[in-house]
This record gives structure tokens, C-alpha cells and sequence, in this order.
């Protein structure tokens, strides 16, 4: 299948093709990723949003969009984009304003092809990549987090259950939120902060398919929790509590009705509103990775306009 899907494409020793975005980012795609690097020589392979939020490729297109272009031979290379959004008004100039960056085989991390444009958001990535995952603190019961399966321009993170009932059932936890267990407190609260911030948003769009969150990236994500410093971790701490009193001070109470299970009522949260607290848990976790300036800076403002409407500009 994967031969037949790649032949079609190929004319003259060069290939190009629109297909969806899972050729870089899910494991059944796999195949055809190991496939490119063992039959081209290059591939320029550029990643588009799908939806309209902010803004779609082509009419009636609602996927998420890779477009690979290359050339038949050995010694594989990929050259990469960024995870390209844009607004209305940029479409005409969407193409010509494209950077590539060359992705060595060590950076395609869960062998997936990441999706990192330039130089400065490589050499963050590498330094996300130093730590250890997640993963190896979690345990079976104990101090719980809570992440919302979906990401679209924030994460949702919380160290309580937010408010979910309906006519069927009642009060219980929504199943869009996913439950990790931690054997001390101080970890749960650090990785909370983790997983809230700008550096978990921008690993997690490099590598995944920039809507479902699924365990894999909750596991994987290298915060290196075993090699905080105790001051660290207890800035981290402080900073995790004042996001959740402020998450839950702008959050607001939505009814709708379901055919399902009747009226259903939830919290709705709105991290954009703390975005100030989101930016003080990636400073600490700056030191952390040892990031430069230059990469902190990358890492706060990482799709800004996008995340925070297009007339946000930079924060402070």
C-alpha cells in the first residue's frame, strides 16, 4: 500500500502529494515514514492547519495538511516546517513565506517527524529532549492531575475535577479528562505547572497531531521531575496554586442539551485569561532546561497571535 501511495506521486525521480497530517505525527503512519527514508534522497515536507480557527487552506477542507515534495535517492534528509497557522488576510502570501529547517534523525522523537522550522525552535526542542519523561514518576494511586484529551491553543490541566453533570448520571468527572497518578504531592504540583505551560504546548504541537492529547504525549513529555531542585519545585508549586484559584475565577458555568443524556452542565475554562501565571512557570523551567533568553522568549510568545487573538503582540 505504502509503495502504491508513494509511486503514484513520483514523476521524473521527484515526488509531491497533499495528505493528511498523520503521515508525521501517529504510529500507523509509520511505515510510510520509514518508507520515505529509505527510498528519497530529500524531502521538504511543510504541515498546515486544518480548521478555521484561525483560518483553512483550501475551501471545504477541513483536515490538518502535510505537503511533502522531494526526490528519489538515498541518504535521506528532511527539511521540516513549523506547524503553520495564519489568518485570513496572510493566504496570499502563505507559500513564499515558509522556512525549513533540517531535522537529523536523533530529533524525530516517538519517531515522528517533527514539526520545528528554524534553527531557535530546533535547539529548544533538543533541550526539552535532555530531560526525562514524565512517565517514569507516575504511579498506580496517590496525588492526582487531570488533562483534558484535546489541545487546541491551550492545555488544560487541573489538580481538581471540574464540574461536569447531566440529566443521566449527575455529578461525575468528565471522561475528556484523563487522570494521572503521582506517589508525592510535590511531584503531582510540579508537573501540573509542566504540563500547563508554553514548553509542553509547543512540544506537544511539534510532535503531535495539535488536537488529540493522548497518554502517550502526558508520558513522554521530558520534564526531568527526578532532577528538580527543591527550590524549583516549590516555586513551581506556588505558581500551580495561584493558576488554579485563577483558572477557577474566570472559568464559566455552560448548559447545553444533549439527545444523549439530556441537559448537561460544565465548567468552561479560558487559560488565555492566565496566560501571566503561564508565562512565570516557564521562567523557572527555563533554568530548568537551561534555556538562552532568546529561547524563553521563543517559548512564551510560541504562536502568540494565534493562541492569544491576533492583536495580542507580545507579553511581557
Amino acid at each position: 500500500m505504502v509503495e502504491r501511495t508513494l509511486s503514484l506521486a513520483v514523476m521524473n525521480g521527484r515526488f509531491g502529494m497533499i495528505v493528511p497530517m498523520s503521515l508525521s505525527c501517529t504510529e500507523r503512519m509509520k511505515e510510510l515514514r520509514d518508507h520515505l527514508a529509505r527510498r528519497m534522497a530529500y524531502a521538504w515536507l511543510s504541515h498546515f492547519s486544518g480548521d478555521a480557527n484561525p483560518s483553512k487552506l483550501f475551501e471545504g477542507v477541513k483536515f490538518r495538511l502535510d505537503i511533502p515534495l522531494g526526490k528519489k535517492g538515498s541518504d535521506f534528509q528532511l527539511w521540516s516546517s513549523k506547524y503553520l497557522k495564519w489568518f485570513a488576510a496572510e493566504r496570499p502570501n502563505l507559500f513564499t513565506s515558509i522556512e525549513f529547517c533540517k531535522i537529523e534523525k536523533q530529533m524525530w522523537h516517538l519517531n515522528r517527524f517533527p514539526k520545528i522550522g528554524n534553527m531557535l525552535s530546533l535547539s529548544s526542542f533538543a533541550k526539552l529532549l535532555q530531560r526525562s519523561p514524565v512517565g517514569l514518576q507516575l504511579t498506580t494511586s496517590g496525588p492526582t492531575i487531570y488533562v483534558h484529551r484535546v489541545i487546541t491553543m491551550f492545555i488544560k490541566c487541573f489538580d481538581f475535577v471540574p464540574y461536569f453533570r447531566n440529566e443521566t448520571d449527575g455529578v461525575k468527572k468528565s471522561e475528556d479528562y484523563k487522570p494521572f497518578h503521582f506517589g508525592v504531592g510535590s511531584k503531582s504540583r510540579a508537573a501540573l505547572a509542566g504540563f500547563n505551560s508554553s514548553a509542553f504546548f509547543f512540544y506537544f504541537v511539534a510532535l503531535g497531531d495539535c488536537f488529540h492529547c493522548g497518554r502517550e504525549f502526558v508520558l513522554s513529555f521530558p520534564l526531568g521531575l527526578e532532577a528538580l531542585p527543591d527550590a524549583t519545585g516549590a516555586k513551581l508549586e506556588k505558581i500551580s496554586l495561584e493558576l488554579m484559584s485563577d483558572l477557577r475565577r474566570n472559568a464559566l458555568r455552560r448548559r447545553v442539551v444533549s439527545e444523549k443524556t439530556g441537559d448537561v452542565e460544565y465548567d468552561e475554562f479560558w487559560p488565555s485569561t492566565s496566560k501571566l501565571f503561564l508565562d512565570k512557570i516557564d521562567r523557572v523551567l527555563a533554568k530548568h532546561y537551561g534555556f538562552t533568553d532568546e529561547e524563553l522568549d521563543f517559548i512564551i510568545n510560541y504562536d502568540i497571535k494565534y493562541r492569544m487573538g491576533q492583536d495580542a503582540g507580545e507579553i511581557e
